[in-house]
């Protein structure tokens, strides 16, 4: 287990800030078909590199506030993270460790998971919105996690030579 300061959970804020800023930055309709789930794959990676350092508690914050931001019902991103987290906190080992392949399934399933939530919940809002609208964000997902997770792991690994 690692210990963590001020300057790790920092780091982690900032990057949840970045992807939040990504999500609501104004696109292309076209565009918008293709965006990743860019809080989504910032929580696997943190899952990855530092387990101990957030809990579930960080999933289900960082989910209401994201609720906050795109206007989507109270509570639904909420839920995804947290079980998200939670199925990944069941399994014995890192997800760093798995192989690409192994890796890119687990991006995929918490991708599905979210799409088949954002699409129930906002059906139930009256909302109407298509599932085929959100399908494309899955491969963009996977194309997106290992650029993602070498870019914020290369710069993660650079911090243990600050201190």
């Amino acid at each position: 287990m690692m210990d963590y300061n001020y300057r790790d959970v920092l780091f982690f804020l900032f990057t949840i800030m970045i992807a939040m800023i990504l999500i609501t930055l104004p696109l292309p309709r076209w565009l918008q078909l293709l965006q990743p789930s860019w809080v989504l794959l910032v929580i696997l990676f943190w899952f990855c590199v530092a387990p101990e350092m957030i809990g579930l508690g960080w999933f289900w914050c960082i989910g209401l506030f994201q609720d906050m931001l795109v206007t989507t019902p109270l509570g639904m991103y909420a839920i995804v993270y947290l079980v998200v987290g939670f199925l990944l906190s069941r399994m014995s080992s890192r997800l760093s460790q798995y192989p690409l392949w192994q890796q890119l399934v687990v991006v995929s399933v918490a991708t599905v998971f979210q799409i088949i939530c954002v699409f129930i919940v906002m059906n139930m809002a009256h909302q109407s919105i298509s599932l085929w609208v959100l399908l494309p964000s899955i491969v963009v997902n996977c194309l997106i996690w290992r650029l993602l997770f070498l870019t914020l792991h290369g710069v993660w690994r650079r911090r243990l030579r600050l201190y």
